[in-house]
């Protein structure tokens, strides 16, 4: 007879999940394997934090992270990080990194990382894919910099190219993609930024959201354009929802802003979002 060889099982980098127990909002699953580390720190609101880190500091050549997470029905969780992103200089390989999360009827996902240095000569490539059920709710932040301004580094790395995918009840909701050649040949990614260090990205979306959605509305409209500013904003309405995109010179009044843009998301979560962050 055949010898059968077993194959090894391809294990996640991180799993969690996050549910409702006796009214509260729990991770009642975490795991994790290098180099993806889950932190979950106590909290004090009905939301459930759950913190992601790397063994080495940042990510190194020919990294690959894949991370899922599931938020049951009414429940609340803040996925975050434990400090800005890094990814270091490729000598070849791509980092990668994948999330991909679902989250249930009257469930909140908040996705709100630190901003992500990519230093010189670095490769990076991320997906994330959210699947929310028809009153699921979603608030997902991303944002990239220029790279280490301190050390002359400005748009250095060789590739950033990011997917991410929305579903509400399968329907395909929002597809954001970007990508940021070195060597594009037609323009460096200094002259298309014009002069930003960098560029953000939030979505909000979901019947939780509207108040929220209303007053990032608010706060990009008190932005208008000059060709001398040194903060950008822009928002476009989604069904159910809102995108805003932020081009900012420095980083600091960037992060400064979305705090105040996303200020009314205390009264949702049960607590400060910001609360030991930034």
């Amino acid at each position: 007879m055949p010898v059968c060889e077993s194959q090894p099982l391809l294990l996640p980098h991180g799993d969690a999940v996050c549910e409702v127990v006796e009214g509260q909002s729990v991770l009642t699953r975490t795991f994790a394997r290098s180099p993806l580390k889950l932190l979950t720190p106590r909290t004090y609101d009905h939301s459930a934090r759950l913190v992601t880190s790397t063994f080495g500091g940042g990510l190194v050549s020919g990294d690959s992270i894949d991370m899922r997470l599931r938020v049951g029905p009414g429940a609340s969780c803040v996925l975050t990080t434990q400090s800005a992103g890094k990814v270091y200089r490729s000598i070849g390989a791509t980092c990668r990194q994948t999330t991909t999360a679902t989250v249930g009827d009257d469930a909140l996902l908040v996705v709100m990382p630190d901003p992500l240095y990519c230093f010189a000569d670095a490769r990076y490539e991320q997906r994330q894919r959210f699947d929310l059920a028809s009153s699921g709710n979603l608030v997902w932040l991303d944002i990239l910099t220029s790279g280490r301004r301190a050390r002359g580094e400005s748009w250095a790395f060789q590739t950033f190219a990011s997917r991410t995918d929305v579903t509400v009840a399968g329907q395909l909701r929002i597809r954001e993609v970007l990508r940021l050649d070195r060597d594009d040949p037609f323009a460096s990614i200094s002259e298309r930024l014009g002069g930003f260090t960098c560029y953000a990205t939030l979505v909000m979306i979901g019947p939780k959201l509207s108040a929220a959605c209303d007053q990032a509305g608010q706060a990009a409209g008190g932005l208008p354009p000059r060709r001398d500013a040194r903060l950008l904003a822009t928002t476009s309405s989604i069904d159910g929802g809102l995108l805003m995109r932020v081009l900012a010179c420095e980083t600091e009044p960037m992060l400064q802003y979305i705090h105040n843009v996303l200020g009314g998301l205390s009264g949702v979560i049960g607590g400060d979002l910001f609360a030991r962050k930034w």
